[in-house]
C-alpha cells in the first residue's frame, strides 16, 4: 500500500506529507493519527 510521498516508507511522517489526498489538513491528520495512537495504546 502507497500511503505518501515516500511511497512504501512506514513511517507517521510519510503518512501524513499526503493529508490533502484524503482532503484533511495536516492539522487534522495529526488529530487523526494521535487518535489511532490511543486507540492502538488501549
Amino acid at each position: 500500500m502507497i500511503v505518501g510521498t515516500q511511497a512504501h516508507e512506514a513511517s507517521i511522517a510519510n503518512a501524513l506529507s499526503d493529508a490533502g489526498r484524503f482532503m484533511l489538513t495536516q492539522s487534522e491528520a495529526s488529530a487523526e493519527v494521535e487518535r489511532l495512537l490511543d486507540v492502538l495504546a488501549g
